[in-house]
């Protein structure tokens, strides 16, 4: 996890967690970028511990708010 957390970066993890909070809609594409540059399995890793420590949230909707934002930075990515 440290090595996924180092990709990120402090500022784009807080930026994808607000997303999770409601607090923004899209992530940078800069973010997108860096959240690709980490790989599937660390984006999967961040949603395990972010629904872990959410427990009033609803599991599935974390989940597909997760796939939502990785599709989407996908897609940013690809275009750069």
């Amino acid at each position: 996890m440290e090595g996924c957390a180092a990709k990120l970066t402090i500022p784009c993890g807080l930026e994808i967690f607000c997303i999770f909070s409601g607090n923004n809609n899209n992530p940078s594409h800069d973010c997108c970028k860096k959240l690709v540059a980490t790989r599937i399995d660390c984006h999967n890793a961040f949603t395990e511990i972010l629904a872990s420590k959410e427990p009033q949230e609803n599991p599935s909707k974390i989940h597909q708010m997760s796939v939502d934002i990785w599709n989407r930075c996908v897609a940013v990515a690809s275009k750069a």
